[in-house]
Order: structure tokens, then C-alpha cells, then sequence
């Protein structure tokens, strides 16, 4: 935790009425709502749906292929969200952590001719940060965001 000196503040330059918008920001990752728009775009790998399949779980695979077309500067802000010690210090994301790990452990033993299609150390980052600090939008997409989140 940051001493209370060293927090952000915010500090308004004139007048403000209840409702005013103090602060908006772009998310650092947006998932759109539809997974499918991913995993069966054009130029994506046809295994991306099945592997969805075998997996069950269409959202996270959407989340970690959208992470991959991120440029790589902005993955590692991304990845910077699960900061060093986080697990030791916050013990639902090291549930989550745990949880993304294990099945990602038992998808690869189960189905090792998919495993290759996935950098599954990412895969279980990128999930984990999403379970931990994603936000739902009302429009049902799914976003990270450097400050909000």
C-alpha cells in the first residue's frame, strides 16, 4: 500500500455540481461482448473455436486473444496489473490465480494436440487479471483499465 502522501489526488479547478464527470479513461484492454467475433473473424486461427469448445469457456479465450493484438508495449501494461507479491497479499486473486492455473494445467494434459495454439503462461495471467480487476460495461463488453480497475 502507498503511504497516503504518495496516493493520486484529485484536485478541481472550479466549481462542480453533483454528477459532474471528474474523470474518464480509456481501457488499456476491451473484450466486445460477443466472444464469438474472435474466435471466428476472418483472419483467426480456425482452431480458435474449437479450442473454445474443448475448453468451455469462449470469454477468457476471447480475452487472451484480444490481449494478443494488443501492440507489446501495451501487453505489458496489461500484465503489470498482476503486480510482483499480489498472490502473497491478496488472497482472492491468488484464488483466482490458483483456480485459472489448475485448469489450464489439467485443458493442456487433456488435450495436448491443442496446447500448442495458446502461450498458456499469458493465458492464465490475462484471465486472472480479468477475473480479479475486469470490469463488465453496461453494453456487455469486458474491459481492464490502468486506474479504475
Amino acid at each position: 500500500k502507498l503511504p497516503v502522501d504518495r496516493l493520486p489526488t484529485l484536485v478541481a479547478v472550479r466549481r462542480m455540481r453533483w454528477g459532474t464527470q471528474v474523470l474518464s479513461e480509456r481501457p488499456l484492454l476491451l473484450v466486445e461482448a460477443d466472444p464469438a467475433c474472435y474466435l471466428r473473424a476472418a483472419d483467426a486461427d480456425p482452431r480458435l473455436a474449437r479450442l473454445a469448445e474443448a475448453m468451455g469457456d469462449s470469454e477468457r479465450l476471447a480475452a487472451y486473444v484480444a490481449f494478443k493484438q494488443l501492440h507489446e508495449r501495451r501487453q505489458k501494461e496489461v500484465l503489470a496489473l498482476w503486480r510482483e507479491g499480489i498472490e502473497a497479499s491478496d488472497p482472492v486473486a491468488r484464488r483466482i490465480y490458483e483456480m485459472n492455473r489448475r485448469g489450464a494445467d489439467q485443458f493442456v494434459s487433456d488435450m495436448p494436440e491443442l496446447a500448442r495454439l495458446v502461450f498458456w503462461t499469458h493465458f492464465v495471467l490475462v484471465a486472472s487479471i480479468f477475473g480479479r480487476f475486469g470490469v463488465r460495461n453496461p453494453d456487455g463488453t469486458r474491459a481492464l483499465y490502468a486506474l479504475c480497475s
